[in-house]
């Protein structure tokens, strides 16, 4: 035995060794072989979106992420292979490199067999519907409809000094499109802004038509794919505000000829801009004439005003209309300021004021001079901003000035902001405040929501003026859109109070000068910048306001301690991996946003629970590792409970023991406004309760072992169920949650749910049918994918009303495999611009009749699907089939 032993002793170790190196082989070649089906996969996906783009589709944000996580796969593949390569000796080592493997190889699987919706259908079928105002436009557009019927006037110029309305008339030109009965494909607005940035305008329009592309790629080859994508359509490019000639093969868009009919309108302040894009058609606004002029500055002050019964007064107020000289804007402006003076002195005062004189207060404190155009309407805008009053509505103002032309701002972040820089303590007075700048025409609203606001390009160059002239506090350098791949020069940061180097492409701040007075900074959207230092908190210590959103920084340096007095911090869409416990000394700190920093994974405890002047903290689809009770090496739920002020929270919760702990917190769930539940491994039921009572956007995910998902009702059990309370939520995401039920409750099922606008459901495997949601009647958008055993959307014919689905725009149902019917009953669909349907073999009714989808664009399937489709009789199919596009 002991020869037996002594001649295998060093048997043992070598044979554990030439297995560990096979095994690792083998796994090594599993992962490679893996890698290859991925990139084929990831080469078809982005194939199929090119020629969906060319029906002017537009990717998913699923497949977006898809995509990045794949090209995350690639860069990992390329380090194991480099470690593979140098494997060492050591077994344990090896072991090591095996495990990270392993790790890979599920990645990779789950990569491969990730289903989702590639893209979406064209919204609008090709047009974007945009708010507009057209009161005094109708000539002028009546003759450009003329233009755009006429298939030799291919490009067509817009002309006029600003405040002229030619942003108003090319919005109602979009509109108009979108109105009437066209054969465009697709309709594309962009916003150019006075310094063009080709990369900007290429990249807009590959969003507007769903191309993707990689951020190494040259301006050339991104011209070409756009290229080889609008050529395929008839397109019409709506520029606006273009200050110099562009040169639109450059960016890839094709001639617009009469053979392709298709269209391209601009608006400038210069006919040689026109000239120089060889435009057909040169259109001038005009003035509006006295009496459309009376009209939309009667419109804004609400209609018939009654004190115009006075002789005096009426003139007075002809007088005001007389000296805006026609000009669209400052009728607005003046009529909207005017609205709530009830002296007649006030009104004469105003008279007097409209002179360009009064701009000599106001004048430069550099060697910069106004146009003659530009003075006449910036006098009429000063008699507005002298009229705000409050000094801090003044600031207000100013502040937005740090902001793109017609950049789309939520009025919540605008609020958070203002209040970083100190100008109030109340989110209640921030709405104030916007609600006077929109009174006052400074600020309009609109956009995607009803929550956002901007700022006209004029007033935007107004109040832009405003803070370069001697009567204003402070020092602002404003250089956004500018394409600047380099920090401004040193001597520029001098005496500077605020900072906006917004959407450019800079890399680095390097040698900053001490900037005692910097109260705010702004780079978001600098996705190229890549490292804050140490010497930027040096610089500028009394910094208030600090925003990093979309940038690529990974790290928050530990002298971010330097900032006493910071009171707003955005990190969100950074690739932060950790936040340094020195975050936790900033006591004056009343908004931390870390929104999608999905590779934040570590927060120390003790640090959030220090920040107890928290207003707003978002941390939806960030970091979910919280512990239950306080410790150490990981922030906790028991330290959010202890921000008694915080009032607006976005959280992420990855584990079931942390997430009963949230659900026991009435404070916490009072107030959170985004709710991302994922990864949690164990068996639990799960309620979303009225006591959300601000819950507007939710995400269940990846939660294999949920049992139950029950929303609406209230946690006390046997309760009184209501349903006024959960009007808040607008986005429901449900997805892989294989085994769980879901439960509506409230006085009617789905009542709890009534401001639903979107509802993504998709791998729930015990969902037979969402019958409830046909009480959502702010309901826009339905996403069903894989469900197993989702046999019909609403099951039963009994009490359900044909008008059903008021507001539903967009219908998508995949991979349905036992799914018979949406609706047994005919239903209006009053709304309804898109059905995509691919894969329910069994779907062989619509529930459609001759009176149905009076707004359908497009249905979309496989053309053996529509084929087994059966009508109520020939002409309902015949006249739903010109809808109808093949997706086979």
């Amino acid at each position: 035995m002991e020869l037996i032993g002594a001649s295998t002793s060093w048997f043992i170790p070598r044979l554990a060794s030439i297995f560990s190196r096979s095994y690792l082989k083998l796994k090594f070649e599993a992962l490679e072989q893996e890698m290859e089906k991925l990139k084929s996969i990831s080469h078809d996906v982005q194939r199929m979106i090119e020629v969906a783009a060319t029906r002017g589709e537009m990717r998913t944000i699923q497949v977006e992420r898809w995509l990045g996580k794949v090209r995350e796969a690639m860069d990992h593949m390329d380090q194991i292979r480099e470690a593979y390569r140098h494997q060492e000796k050591n077994l344990f080592k090896r072991r090591k490199l095996r495990k990270i493997i392993t790790l890979e190889l599920e990645r990779v699987f789950e990569l491969i067999s990730r289903d989702f919706e590639i893209t979406n259908p064209p919204t609008s079928a090709a047009v974007q519907l945009l708010p507009v105002m057209q009161v005094g436009i109708q000539g002028s557009l009546e003759q450009l409809k003329t233009y755009l019927h006429d298939d030799k006037k291919c490009t067509i110029g817009i002309v006029g000094m600003g405040g002229m309305g030619k942003t108003t008339l090319l919005i109602a030109i979009n509109n108009e499109i979108l109105s009437s009965n066209h054969d465009y494909d697709l309709v594309i607005f962009i916003t150019v802004t006075k310094q063009p940035n080709i990369a900007h305008i290429q990249v807009a329009i590959a969003e507007r038509i769903g191309l993707i592309w990689k951020e190494n790629e040259s301006m050339d080859i991104r011209a070409a794919r756009i290229f080889l994508a609008l050529q395929k359509v008839r397109f019409a490019l709506l520029l606006d505000d273009i200050w110099e000639p562009l040169d639109l093969g450059r960016i890839g868009v094709p001639a617009a000829t009469a053979e392709n009919r298709c269209k391209v309108l601009l608006t400038t302040r210069s006919r040689e801009v026109c000239i120089a894009m060889k435009a057909d058609e040169i259109f001038h606004v005009q003035p509006l004439y006295e009496e459309e002029a009376w009209e939309l500055f009667t419109n804004r002050l609400g209609g018939s005003f009654p004190l115009f019964d006075d002789p005096e007064w009426k003139e007075i107020a002809r007088g005001i209309t007389k000296k805006c000289m026609g000009l669209p804007l400052a009728l607005i402006t003046i009529g909207r300021t005017l609205r709530g003076r009830d002296t007649i002195e006030e009104w004469r005062d105003a008279l007097n004021s409209l002179d360009t004189g009064n701009m000599v207060d106001y004048s430069v404190q550099t060697d910069q001079q106004l146009s003659s155009d530009d003075e006449v309407l910036f006098s009429k805008f000063l008699f507005t901003y002298n009229s705000l009053g409050s000094e801090i509505l003044k600031e207000c103002l100013l502040y937005c000035s740090l902001f793109p032309e017609k950049y789309w701002i939520q009025e919540e972040e605008l609020i958070y902001y203002w209040i970083g820089e100190g100008f109030f303590e109340e989110r209640a007075h921030g709405r104030e405040h916007i609600q006077a700048l929109k009174d006052a025409g400074f600020l309009q609203g609109g956009g995607d929501s009803d929550t956002e606001v901007s700022m006209n390009d004029t007033v935007h160059k107004f109040v832009l003026y405003l803070t370069t002239r001697r009567r204003i506090k402070g020092k602002f350098l404003v250089e956004t859109e500018s394409g600047l791949a380099q920090a401004p020069p040193s001597e520029s940061w001098e005496d500077a109070t605020r900072v906006s180097l917004m959407c450019n492409d800079i890399k680095t701040l390097d040698k900053l000068p001490y900037c005692v007075d910097l109260r705010t900074l702004i780079l978001r959207k600098n996705s190229n910048f890549r490292e804050i230092t140490d010497d930027l908190f040096h610089s500028a210590p009394a910094l208030q306001v600090m925003d990093m959103a979309a940038t690529s920084i990974t790290s928050i340096p530990r002298g971010i301690v330097q900032l006493a007095q910071l009171g707003y911090l955005n990190l969100s869409f950074t690739r932060i991996t950790s936040l340094p416990k020195e975050v936790g000394e900033l006591v004056n700190l009343k908004h931390l946003d870390l929104t999608n920093t999905d590779l934040l994974v570590l927060i120390p405890g003790n640090v959030i629970s220090k920040l107890l002047k928290l207003l707003f903290l978002n941390m939806y689809e960030s970091y979910g590792n919280w512990q239950e009770e306080d410790n150490e090496s990981s922030a906790s739920i028991a330290e959010l409970e202890r921000l008694e002020r915080m009032s607006n929270l976005g959280i992420t919760i990855c584990n079931t023991s942390a997430f009963r702990k949230f659900s026991r917190s009435s404070t916490l769930k009072g107030s959170t406004r985004q709710l991302t539940v994922k990864d949690c491994q164990d068996p639990f039921i799960m309620h979303l309760s009225t006591s959300f009572k601000t819950l507007q956007q939710a995400t269940i995910k990846d939660c294999f072992l949920l049992e139950e998902l029950v929303i609406g009702g209230s946690d006390i059990e046997d309760a009184e169920i209501t349903a006024d309370q959960f009007l808040a939520l607008e986005v429901l995401h449900l997805q892989a949650l294989y085994r769980a039920k879901i439960i509506c409750r409230g006085s009617v099922p789905g009542e709890s749910l009534r401001g639903l606008r979107v509802l993504n459901i998709s791998f729930c495997h015990e969902v037979s049918d969402i019958t409830w949601v046909l009480q959502l009647q702010q309901l826009q958008q339905i996403n069903l994918n894989t469900c197993q055993k989702m046999e019909h959307i609403v099951k039963g014919i009994g009490g359900i009303s044909s008008d059903g689905f008021p507001k539903l725009k967009t219908l998508i149902l995949r991979n349905l495999p036992e799914l018979k019917s949406i609706c047994e009953h005919t239903l209006a669909f009053p709304a309804l611009e898109s059905l995509h349907v691919l894969e329910c073999h069994q779907l062989t009714v619509l529930p459609l009749d001759a009176n149905s989808a009076k707004n359908l664009r497009v249905i979309r399937g496989t053309k053996d699907w529509w084929n087994d489709l059966d009508w109520e009789n020939k002409s309902v199919k015949s006249l739903f089939y010109k809808y109808f596009q093949s997706d086979s």
